[in-house]
């Protein structure tokens, strides 16, 4: 059906609602308005998401979020509420000044390194790469220099090559004459040839907005701010005050100094605050009289978990405390399955709400470091059911030939002193069931569609609803068929499930299954290639030999085609490209996983994968009549016109080849 926004009614919307309320869905949050519904506010775009549900069967919303989609909800009569700042700056820069006296802060280094360029630079100096070091040092200092992230490093590589070309890089960059946005562009571009010229394409140059935000911050610090797009995105969803942050947008570095004029401004009507800090500094600080680092040195440190936690004089907010402070209190459903086509993150979102469950004080200081992540739910993970002290997680996979037995409880055979013995063993459901009784525990069913629902849940599908579980209004209990034992489910159990919409789409979801669980779509995000993935520090783009290649364009060409061939649960997700950073990469992610997956959708019509990809990847051989038969009795005739397709080789090994695949999949000329 077609989008129809216009046929939307009120009642449409109040039918939304109840099925919002009743099947208590999960919908995303808005970030600056809410409609007002019954005195409840809610998030306009999934509202009317739902309500054109509704209307014509079609869960969509084709409007921006804004103006956009609010005049649909006015026109109806709803009343459109802007979201107040979660935290007032005036609380912010308290709790900024308390943090000074705080151990923990350590931020003095960004007015030391102002302070040193601002001695050393000189764009007309003999010895250029000498001075380029010498004005930006130490080399480990986190402004330029931090676990992965080597701008410093490279751009001296650059310039040990070419002096000269990097000079005039920094003399376009530096002139303030010209539009910001486009010298920012014209200097990622030269750093891209620069890393050309090196024989380096592959890797990353590093020369990124947070970097360029670098120079500039250092030669002009009385104008431009320090920049990061994740303490951005954080002061943002912690306070509401914006521009928001995009997606993908080259924008961003500039709104973002709009939010700093802001804060800047707010600052400077608080002397007190100011005239701590430069009782911190000395003269080798930067004496920041227009206090643009100070600014940002607010910003990010508000943007930090510590800021908020740790204050020996004042304990500002205890982390369910920030969960509100960040809009994050809507209740976890505790049946939840996370659906939608291969790699769109469903394996990786569930350590990230596993974690929100049973640990979401360190989840909250550790949001933007996967690495802590994985750490933590990996010793949170249930290996040995003789040792679970201290674990709250446990993973199990569903397959055609798991049961009842395996899942809740089932007669074994035991062999001992010889003989053959039955015994009643547990299965997982039943164990967690039973750590759950001391708290929040969480159970992951990867594939729960894969697995014969009815079959492995039997009676215990009633048991899991949240009216039924133990010490509910409607609590239920069941007699086990093997062990005779009273059971029932108790209410800190979470269990999430996550389903690939490739072998089975959600409609075809057993329907109690359907019934007691909230789901949650994960689509294919072209544009977290860009921004989170790899690729981000060249605008999510790689190079394969002359051309520059988006990877968020070439996927969703992809999916686009395969939509229209198939349907969306068909897709391909963006995880495979979120390690993509050179041109080899992105040939192994085609022949490992694009092009199987594409053969396993069309399986026996590889003319459809052609369809998708072009003629650079697959290819039509000669057809039957070229084929020499063996002597039979059988009419081969009827082979005749049979097609025959198959994977190109070409493009595996060379580079041009590649080059000309990935263009005439794009429809672009070579």
């Amino acid at each position: 059906m077609p989008f129809q926004p216009t046929n939307i009614t009120r009642q449409h919307v109040a039918a939304a609602v109840r099925k919002i309320r009743e099947e208590n869905i999960a919908v995303n949050t808005s970030t600056r308005y809410d409609v007002i519904i019954d005195g409840v506010a809610y998030p306009p775009k999934e509202i009317m998401r739902y309500a054109h549900e509704q209307m014509n069967g079609e869960l969509l919303w084709e409007r921006s979020g804004g103006e956009p989609t609010n005049r649909y909800l006015k026109e109806m009569g709803f009343e459109i509420r802007e979201k107040e700042a979660k935290i007032s700056l005036n609380k912010l820069l308290n709790q900024y000044s308390s943090f000074l006296d705080n151990p923990n802060y350590e931020e003095l280094y960004k007015w030391e390194a102002v302070q040193n360029f601002q001695e050393n630079w000189d764009i007309e100096a003999e010895d250029f790469q000498d001075m380029f070091a010498l004005s930006f040092q130490p080399p480990n200092c986190n402004l330029w220099e931090s676990g992965k992230y080597f701008p410093r490093k490279m751009m001296l590589e650059f310039i040990l090559n070419k002096p000269e070309e990097v000079r005039d890089m920094f003399r376009d960059l530096y002139d303030e004459s010209r539009d910001l946005l486009s010298r920012i562009r014209s200097f990622k571009r030269k750093s891209q040839t620069r890393l050309s010229e090196i024989k380096k394409e592959d890797k990353n140059h590093f020369q990124d907005d947070r970097a360029i935000s670098v120079y500039l911050a250092c030669k002009y610090p009385e104008k431009y701010y320090l920049y990061k797009y994740t303490m951005y995105k954080s002061f943002y969803g912690l306070t509401g005050i914006g521009p928001a942050p995009k997606h993908r947008s080259e924008e961003n570095i500039l709104n973002y100094f709009l939010l700093c004029d802001k804060v800047r401004e707010f600052i400077e009507q608080n002397p007190g605050v100011i005239e701590k800090h430069q009782s911190l500094r000395n003269e080798k600080h930067y004496k920041d009289e227009s206090n643009h680092i100070l600014t940002q040195d607010v910003i990010f440190c508000a943007s930090k978990k510590d800021f908020w936690v740790h204050n020996e004089r004042e304990p500002a907010a205890a982390p369910k405390q920030i969960d509100d402070m960040n809009n994050k209190t809507q209740p976890m459903p505790l049946n939840q399955i996370l659906f939608g086509p291969p790699g769109t993150g469903k394996t990786y979102h569930t350590v990230n709400k596993a974690l929100q469950i049973v640990d979401p004080a360190f989840y909250q200081q550790n949001e933007g470091n996967r690495q802590a992540l994985i750490r933590r739910y990996t010793e949170l993970l249930i290996t040995d059911w003789d040792d679970t002290e201290e674990k709250k997680i446990v993973f199990v996979t569903f397959h055609q030939s798991f049961t009842y037995e395996d899942f809740v409880e089932g007669i074994k055979p035991v062999e001992k002193d010889g003989k053959l013995t039955y015994t009643i063993e547990d299965g997982v459901f039943k164990r967690i069931c039973r750590e759950a009784v001391n708290g929040n525990r969480v159970l992951i069913i990867d594939e729960i569609n894969r697995g014969n629902i009815a079959q492995i849940f039997g009676e215990l599908i009633t048991l899991i609803e949240p009216d039924k579980r133990k010490g509910a209004d409607e609590e239920l209990r069941v007699i086990l068929p093997y062990s005779k034992t009273e059971f029932s489910v108790p209410a800190h159990l979470h269990i999430i499930g996550t389903m690939n919409t490739a072998d089975r789409s959600v409609e075809a979801l057993d329907t109690a299954l359907r019934r007691r669980f909230s789901f949650e779509e994960l689509p294919p995000k072209p544009g977290l290639i860009a921004e989170e993935g790899a690729s981000k520090e060249n605008g999510g783009e790689v190079m394969v030999r002359e051309t520059r290649i988006s990877l968020y364009e070439l996927l969703s060409t992809i999916n686009n085609r395969i939509e229209k061939l198939l349907d969306k649960d068909h897709l391909i997700g963006h995880s495979y490209f979120m390690k993509v950073s050179s041109s080899a990469d992105l040939r192994t992610v085609f022949q490992h996983n694009i092009i199987p997956l594409l053969e396993e959708y069309f399986y026996g019509d590889k003319g459809k994968i052609q369809l998708v990809l072009g003629r650079g990847f697959v290819e039509r051989k000669e057809n039957g009549q070229s084929v020499g038969f063996a002597a039979s009795d059988y009419d081969d005739s009827v082979f005749d016109d049979r097609e025959i397709w198959h994977i190109t080789d070409a493009w595996r090994t060379s580079d041009q080849a590649f080059e000309a695949a990935l263009l005439t999949l794009l429809n672009k000329p070579e």
